[in-house]
């Protein structure tokens, strides 16, 4: 009898141990879970949007040719920026697929369809010519205006000017690509045109505790940017390149390792007032 209590305790005690076990994996499974769900957002976007609407103004020359276009109901200039900014960040895409609209801070086309991307792709093709007209007419002589506007040679095919490398989303993209390295340049930091996308592409925040309905001055981010490394370049000490020489040449400031989201606002002049202006809805879904 006494031999039977003791093994009754000692497969009580089993028992205890594998549940307890099990409950402990558990747990730890729902932290990982939970610690894979972050935010990740590029933000390169307002580099690029101060390019577009402030020393291009393009914002504007395309709320005025949209007005013989009724059948174009959407925000045709958040598409046609967006479609472009796409395409300067990833130039060699011959596909123009465009980049997941979640990927970016600030929601930039909201819930736009596919259509309205064709449509805007259209319409950029369209009024080429006016918009590059109105480029020329808009930076005058501030700008190396015959470089920004130098055709676009074919990599597979250096004397052959083909539509792919001729459309005007391309051009578009190009012109700002080239005219943010003369701000660079103006600005004492000298990139190779191939290096801009990359940097672009690299920086990025991360939204450690973003929650609907939380107010954005109690969201916490970490500018997950590659560090600055100095390096010997030519017997010469160079510092790494990093997108806060791009944010600095276009007058915003670069972010810190750690901010809210309302000073990622002010200092992006991105004007955030409730987490949907930062973060696409459809963002939660996916937790």
């Amino acid at each position: 009898m006494e031999r039977e209590k003791q093994a009754d305790k000692e497969t009580a005690k089993q028992k205890e141990i594998i549940e307890f076990k099990a409950e402990s994996a558990k747990a730890e499974d729902s932290e990982q879970e939970k610690s894979s769900q972050v935010i990740t957002l590029m933000y390169c976007n307002y580099v690029l949007k101060r390019l577009w609407e402030d020393d291009l103004q393009l914002d504007q020359k395309i709320k005025e040719l949209k007005k013989t276009r009724k059948e174009l109901r959407f925000d045709l200039n958040s598409a046609a920026e967006y479609m472009c900014f796409c395409k300067a960040i990833l130039p060699d895409s011959e596909e123009y697929g465009l980049i997941d609209r979640d990927s970016f801070l600030g929601n930039p086309v909201g819930n736009m369809y596919y259509d309205d991307f064709e449509q805007t792709f259209n319409f950029l093709e369209d009024n080429e010519n006016k918009l590059i007209i109105w480029i020329k007419s808009v930076l005058g002589d501030r700008y190396n205006t015959a470089s920004l506007l130098m055709p676009i040679k074919n990599k597979r095919r250096p004397n052959y000017m083909s539509r792919l490398d001729n459309d005007a989303l391309t051009r578009l993209s190009t012109i700002l690509l080239r005219l943010l390295q003369q701000k660079l340049t103006a600005h004492g930091c000298y990139y190779h045109i191939s290096e801009i996308p990359e940097c672009l592409r690299n920086a990025a925040v991360v939204l450690l505790n973003a929650e609907e309905g939380k107010k954005i001055d109690d969201i916490v981010l970490i500018a997950a940017k590659p560090q600055e490394i100095m390096m010997r370049v030519n017997g010469r000490l160079s510092r790494r390149k990093t997108i806060d020489d791009m944010l600095r040449a276009v007058g915003l400031e670069p972010l810190p390792a750690s901010l809210t989201l309302s000073e990622t606002s002010r200092r992006l002049k991105a004007g955030f007032r409730v987490l949907d202006d930062a973060i696409s809805p459809l963002f939660f879904l996916k937790f």
